[in-house]
């Protein structure tokens, strides 16, 4: 997306607006025309038939009028048509609603399925793209259904007021004029107000985009945010995100709070026209008093109500609009670019693929691809190997092979269908059979030939389910050998002509290494083309064709011993200098075992990790709404709150019955020796409570100010509770599932829960004020009054419980929505390359219709709810009007005017109020899922049973290492999958961990770093002779450095990367690089340190990433370092590289090496061995390669057989030693 300078000046989006419109526009507009005529006919013509009941009951009181008094016939025609103005608007109103909720849902989900279809046309490098993408689905959208509920508002309002300006003045002359010019002032705020907001929601959108992109990136690394201890840094880069988020909401809040006050202007107006009146020298009478409350009731409720609410809604509205067009109109991934290409495939061609001058760069990178030129073809060259060193340009070769780059010169053809395994494995929630077969059709004979030549055999017999275990989001529950095997049988079981693999051999061990180059790249693949990219250079005398890349540029390529013998006998070791893996094998017997695999795999994470989302059932509990009050973290602001509102409501209920009295006593005593009070000390009194009432209007920005702080508060103990709780958390909840919570339940709580709170209080504080002053009117109208009551009450209780539930589960079908959509945006170069758009974008629209399913029986619920509702409200209004024709003589006209102005409003007012506070406790429910996720558990600070011990600031001195009869288990009831595992390693000692794909390698870090806590009676682990248990989790793990297998960057700048601290002066930060090697490309960035980072890291290639974790480690200091298969994804040299900083840099350190590549380790101290989580040798590599028939013994032949048999071939272009 485009800075922030940059959104604020979005183009008006009149495209997207008009394609709404013509597709939605004519319905909603004659729809709404209809009724909004009905309605407004209806309420203005209300004051005339009041004025004529209160007429009726004056010429009853007052039996010298000179004016013939109306019939009790005529009195009840006007009852029966007030009743009828109430019942006309009422019998249409509930489908004119359901049907606009119908249409602002179909633009929603609309929006959304056309985001969706933009994302799979975008490059997945884009900044920040999941956060942005899931704030517009879960929060823009969202605006249209109020913008097209509230749309007509925006025209009624004006039209209402203009034609009320008009009888007024012919009722009551110039004095009306003062009150309704009073009111007109007042327009152009409300608009600017209006205006002010929409600024403030793009503010506010901007920067929610950023907070829920860095969530995003935090629940996707949060296992090495854990192991780096880096909690703190990113709860800090969070706090400020939401600080500025809070500001710019902060400025929304000022706006509704304004709104909300600006709701005295009516009642302030009246008082203006009142007053005017009887100083122009007329006496008030109830008949022009009542009248002059009802039509400024007409407009209370249109312009100052329902209004602002109207301009607010379409502002925010047309933001959502200039968003998502925006987002629409940014550059797809093949937009770029001048090559002619061709991609046609003819049949009677063998599959070929040809570059002819081919030039591309990078976007935000130094990076460029020049002058690319060969040709490869099915016949000639069945397997095409691409090497070179890490940034080379292997990835982007096959790339603009599919289409994801695109050339600036040259042109590419591609002949043939093209299958492609991606270099790092993308696996979406679903079985392991889903996840291989993908969009093709089943293929029993192909499913388990490419099943068996992946080497999955094995694995789906041990997983519970077999092939029909469930896969989490982004294959969790897998090791990193078993993701890339799947990930490869995918590209495998498509049938194509062309298979693009980008280094599929460097997660898995040597054997299996062996099993897919030989079973699967050449036996399987035999008839086909296929391009290779691979570090594993052991392979490459058997391929036809090679390409050499080198700094962007092809420096050589043809067949291993024709066009390019003399370029590797030019770069090769010379013949009496072995690597180190043909050394170590002349140590081996010349009677070499038969060798054969063992058939033990690591206990993987828990496979089936798709738990199902928790749903509460039945009331939120009053709890939840205390709790929600207690995260103010002030009793004293709730409560000053709470006054205010209490004394707003006793102050405006009690100017509305002062009228009644003042106008009382100018029909009564007025004029007479019976007068205790004159004219003016009603005025005075009349503007001293007016002046209390104006005071009291601040009571909203008291209420806006507190929500936000609680909703600041709320956020900060999600962010704390879901960051600090175990890992296992992680490995059974989609990221959808946690980031459902941070981006549609905050910003919930952050914009519509304050409304619908404090108009729920509001409705409450009216409605007690209404029924005290209908009870002063007529004590007999508390009876249909307490029914009303009881009845609302029931309906209110009838429709929670079905309506409570709906929502949740609006919610909990909301999840999956999110989680397919990060799915798809991390595996875009995936699914584009298989053609799986259609097949992703139908996935989508069907978890958009459960959703909307959901939301829409959620609507109706709520319509069907209000429609009754208002049927009571309706009965409830004829039983006022009807008593007082039915109790007859003795009744004040002022009792009339009042008791039906007041009840009049209950016909909006108890709709809106009573679904109000239903919605409520509906969005409560987004209250309640953040508590549970603010109370998780966290992660046990100390192992159970264990006492802290105190120790000394310099330990560990030694950092040697011991297992004590560890079990490792992934709750307390799993099966161990480390079992009674016990060894020391001394310290300095550096130690190579081996073992097949999946033997428990990885979980022996998971122990370390205490990210599975070992449960009482699973041994210990000490390092330096103390249990590490009995150290805070935090410095337990500040003792080791890491370099994971997978790097993880953040989306920042690289010097947040490196020290998100800020601790550490630039010089040292220039240092590290400098002795990874990074110094010289770091510099040629434009920012340096500063360099921005994209979202993954994707402006670096992987080997560059796995450097830039390397520095990490050196700049961290630790004295224990690990690599868990740091060099799986990196070239020789690089591999060489790191393995020369370690020894150079980390002479004093602890070293534990998890690696496939074996020759990495083979000069380490120690070897330990893993198989079916036990450790089944340990000694030095020179030791266990004289044990006949040893396990170490065996996978070095395994690994080296290759190496053993070619070694004046074997190719070390890129090693250093």
């Amino acid at each position: 997306m485009p800075p922030a300078s940059q959104q604020r000046k979005l183009p008006a989006p009149w495209r997207l607006l008009r394609t709404i419109i013509r597709i939605y526009g004519t319905g909603v507009l004659v729809f709404g025309f209809v009724y909004s005529a009905i309605e407004s006919a209806c309420r203005i013509g209300q004051p005339f038939l009041l004025g004529q009941l209160i007429l009726y009951f004056d010429s009853k009181r007052n039996v010298a009028s000179t004016e013939e008094p109306a019939t009790l016939g005529a009195a009840y025609g006007y009852a029966v048509g007030i009743v009828l103005t109430v019942l006309a608007p009422l019998a249409i109103f509930h489908c004119y609603q359901l049907y606009l909720l119908q249409v602002g849902m179909k633009i929603r989900i609309g929006c959304c399925a056309m985001i969706y279809r933009k994302i799979l046309c975008m490059n997945n490098a884009g900044d920040g793209l999941s956060g942005t993408v899931i704030n517009l689905m879960a929060n823009d959208v969202s605006r249209f259904d109020y913008a097209v509920i509230f749309f007509h508002d925006l025209w009624k309002g004006p039209v209402e007021l203009v034609i009320v300006a008009v009888l007024v003045y012919r009722e009551i002359g110039p004095a009306g004029l003062i009150g309704i010019g009073f009111l007109l002032l007042f327009i152009p705020i409300q608009a600017w107000l209006g205006k002010q907001s929409a600024r403030f929601r793009m503010k506010a959108a901007l920067a929610t985009d950023e907070r829920v992109r860095l969530t995003n990136e935090i629940v996707h690394g949060i296992q090495v945010i854990k192991m780096y201890v880096w909690e703190k840094p990113f709860e800090q880069m969070a706090r400020k995100l939401r600080t500025k988020e809070i500001k710019a909401l902060r400025g929304s809040a000022i706006i509704k709070s304004a709104l909300f006050a600006l709701r005295i202007v009516p009642k302030v107006s009246i008082f203006l026209t009142l007053v005017a009146y009887v100083y122009f020298g007329n006496a008030l009478t109830a008949r022009r008093v009542y009248m002059l409350i009802s039509f400024f009731s007409v407009i209370h409720h249109s312009m100052v109500e329902f209004w602002p609410l109207a301009v607010t809604s379409a502002a925010e509205g047309w933001i959502s609009l200039k968003r998502i067009q925006q987002f629409l109109f940014e550059e797809n991934v093949r937009d770029h670019g001048k090559q002619a290409e061709s991609r046609c495939p003819h049949a009677d061609v063998p599959p070929y693929v040809e570059f002819k001058n081919v030039h591309t760069s990078w976007p935000n990178s130094n990076f460029s691809l020049q002058d690319a030129s060969f040709r490869v073809e099915a016949t000639a060259h069945r397997t095409a190997a691409i090497i070179g060193p890490i940034g080379a340009g292997k990835s982007t070769l096959l790339n603009l092979v599919i289409g994801e780059q695109s050339a600036t010169h040259g042109t590419i053809t591609v002949n043939g269908t093209v299958s492609y395994c991606s270099q790092k494995p993308w696996l979406f929630e679903g079985t392991v059979q889903q996840n291989v077969i993908f969009v093709d059709t089943y293929d029993e004979t192909r499913y388990r030939t490419v099943v068996k030549i992946c080497a999955l055999e094995h694995d789906i017999q041990t997983w519970p389910h077999g092939d029909q275990t469930m896969v989490g989001e982004r294959g969790y529950s897998l090791s990193g050998g078993q993701k890339a095997r799947i990930n490869l049988a995918r590209a495998l079981y498509r049938r194509a002509d062309i298979y693009l693999l980008d280094d599929p051999l460097a997660a898995v061990d040597a054997h299996i290494a062996n099993v897919i180059f030989e079973q699967a790249i050449r036996d399987f693949l035999q008839d086909k083309l296929c391009m290779l990219v691979t570090h594993q250079l052991k392979y490459i005398h058997q391929v036809e064709h090679i390409i050499v890349l080198e700094d962007g540029k092809i420096t050589s390529q043809g067949h291993y011993s024709k066009e390019l013998s003399e370029w590797f006998t030019s770069h090769q070791l010379s013949k009496d200098q072995k690597a180190p893996m043909d050394k170590m094998l002349e140590c081996v017997e010349k009677d070499e075992p038969q060798v054969r695999r063992t058939d033990t795999q690591e206990q993987t994470l828990p496979a089936e990790r798709n738990v199902k989302e928790g749903q509460e059932d039945g009331t939120v509990e009053f709890k939840v709404y205390i709790d929600f009050l207690k995260s103010v973290n002030s009793i004293p602001i709730v409560a000053f709150t709470a006054l205010l509102m209490i004394g707003y409501q006793a102050a405006s209920s009690g100017t509305d019955y002062f009228v009644f009295i003042w106008v009382d006593w100018e029909e009564t005593f007025s004029n007479t020796v019976h007068a205790l009070w004159t004219t003016d000390d009603h005025v005075w009194f009349y503007t001293g409570a007016i002046v209390i009432t104006i005071m009291l209007t601040t009571n909203s920005f008291a209420f806006f100010e507190m929500c936000l702080k609680a909703s600041l508060h709320l956020h900060a103990a999600l962010y704390r509770g879901v960051t600090e709780t175990v890992m296992a958390f992680f490995y059974q909840n989609p990221s959808g599932r946690v980031m459902n919570r941070f981006s549609k339940d905050i910003g919930l709580i952050d914009t519509s829960l304050p409304t619908v709170m404090i108009d729920s209080l509001y409705f409450f504080l009216e409605l007690s004020g209404i029924i005290v002053i209908v009870a002063l009117a007529n004590y007999w109208l508390l009876i249909p009054t307490a029914i009303m009551g009881v009845v609302f009450y029931l309906l209110r209780g009838v429709f929670l419980r079905a309506a409570r539930n709906v929502k949740r589960v609006e919610a909990i079908t909301r999840s999956p929505v999110f989680t397919h959509t990060n799915a798809t945006i991390d595996g875009l170069t995936t699914i584009r390359a298989f053609g799986a758009e259609r097949f992703l974008e139908e996935t989508f629209h069907q978890h958009q219709d459960v959703n909307t399913s959901a939301a829409f029986l959620f609507g109706a619920t709520t319509r069907g709810f209000a429609f009754w509702l208002d049927v009571i409200c309706l009965l409830y209004i004829a039983s006022v009007v009807m008593s007082f024709l039915v109790i007859g003589d003795g009744i004040i006209s002022g009792n009339v005017g009042l008791a039906i102005t007041q009840v009049l409003n209950l016909i909006g007012m108890c709709n809106w109020g009573i679904r109000q506070t239903a919605e409520l406790e509906n969005q409560m429910t987004s209250v309640e899922r953040v508590f549970e996720y603010a109370q998780l558990g966290p992660e046990p600070d100390l192992a159970p049973g264990v006492q802290t011990i105190v120790r000394n600031e310099a330990w560990p001195e030694n950092a040697s290492i011991t297992f004590r009869e560890v079990y490792l288990r992934y709750s307390p009831t799993a099966e161990p999958v480390l079992k009674r595992l016990s060894f020391t390693i001394k310290a300095k000692e550096h130690v190579g961990i081996v073992g097949r794909t999946g033997a428990g390698k990885s979980s022996i870090i998971q122990a370390l770093f205490r990210l599975t806590p070992l449960h009482a009676g699973d041994g210990s682990i000490e390092i330096d002779g103390i249990n590490i248990g009995s150290v805070p989790l935090r410095q337990s793990r500040g003792l080791i450095s890491i370099i994971p297998q997978d790097p993880v960057i953040f989306s920042g700048s690289l010097r947040s990367n490196l020290d998100p601290e800020e601790r550490l002066p630039d010089e040292e930060l220039w240092k590290a690089l400098d002795q990874v090697e990074l110094k010289t490309t770091i510099s040629t960035f434009a920012g340096g340190l500063n360099t921005k980072m994209m979202e993954g890291g994707t402006n670096l290639s992987a080997g560059q990433r796995q450097l830039i974790c390397l520095a990490r480690a050196i700049l961290k200091g630790s004295k224990i370092l690990i690599l868990d298969e740091a060099t799986a994804n990196v070239d020789p040299r690089t591999d060489a590289l790191l393995q020369n900083t370690i020894r150079t840099q980390f002479t004093d350190c602890t070293v534990l090496t998890i690696a496939h590549r074996l020759n990495t380790i083979l000069d380490y101290d120690r070897v330990l061995v893993m198989d079916a989580g036990q450790m089944v040798e340990f000694d030095s590599p020179q030791k266990l390669l004289q044990i006949a028939d040893g396990f170490f013994r065996r996978l070095v032949e395994e690994h080296g057989e290759q190496e053993a048999t070619n070694s004046n071939n074997n190719t070390q272009r890129y090693d250093i030693d």
